[in-house]
């Protein structure tokens, strides 16, 4: 019985086992090794195509972010950055002392030069507009004490020389500008304008009606004494004026300053 040759045998893998003893028919072995090293080019090309798109699914898809190996979940869970501006809103409170040089005019005629004291409280609200320039609103009280006569131009009938009294500056309608450049307290810069009403002092006459404003200027520094508080202390320049108005006279009086003083203040957001 003649052997069975390879070339009769199908070389199928299902079945090679099967119709072909490898073992008994060496030819049948070359042929099977030539079959598998023809097929191992495909079978790799197949393992680094499953090992690509394996790690393509790891590279696109989002990590859970409990994981700490992922930079991004990192810079999810990092705390938000400290910010040194404070808060948007603050409430201030100020009160100045100081001295001023006056002088008081009628019909724009200058009667007499003289001193006086002042003492000025003021509430204020502000707001940041960037981490070191802030905008605010303001109201002030101001008190003005006459301290003595300097010298009488032009003294009027009714006026005897004698420079006495008191006059209180009613500001409700002010605003400033103020810049900090290190915003967590420090040197700072304020410019201030009000306007409002006035009470004359006694040698004075009473108009019909008053108006009264100054401007300012301010400089000093202001450090933080609590988390939610800063404590500042500051000198200012200022030019104020007031004139009283008679409607059925064609008459007015003017009283101006020329002021230096010292003050305090409390910063709270």
């Amino acid at each position: 019985m003649r052997a069975a040759s390879c070339r009769e045998i199908p070389l199928r893998p299902s079945s090679m086992a099967r119709d072909c003893d490898l073992a008994a028919h060496p030819r049948c072995l070359l042929h099977s090794g030539g079959a598998a090293r023809a097929a191992w080019p495909a079978v790799l090309v197949a393992i680094l195509m499953l090992s690509a798109r394996s790690s393509g699914a790891q590279t696109w898809s989002p990590k859970s972010s409990s994981d700490p190996s992922d930079p991004v979940s990192e810079e999810r869970n990092l705390p938000p950055e400290s910010s040194t501006r404070p808060e948007a809103e603050a409430l201030r409170f100020a009160v100045r002392v100081g001295g001023a040089s006056s002088s008081f005019a009628e019909n724009e005629v200058d009667v007499a030069t003289f001193g006086t004291g002042l003492m000025d409280f003021d509430a204020s609200v502000g707001w940041f507009v960037t981490d070191a320039l802030r905008l605010g609103v303001t109201a002030s009280v101001g008190l003005r004490q006459v301290l003595g006569r300097l010298s009488v131009d032009e003294p009027r009938g009714d006026f005897t020389g004698v420079i006495t009294g008191r006059g209180i500056f009613i500001l409700p309608l002010g605003g400033f500008i103020e810049l900090q450049p290190a915003s967590l307290g420090g040197l700072f810069f304020g410019l201030h304008a009000s306007g409002g009403v006035f009470s004359p002092p006694e040698f004075m006459r009473s108009g019909n009606l008053s108006v009264a404003g100054w401007a300012a200027l301010e400089v000093g520094h202001e450090p933080i004494i609590a988390p939610s508080m800063r404590l500042g202390f500051f000198s200012r320049y200022a030019a104020s004026g007031a004139r009283l108005f008679y409607i059925d006279e064609a008459y007015n009086d003017t009283l101006t300053s020329h002021e230096l003083s010292l003050g305090a203040r409390v910063t709270i957001w």
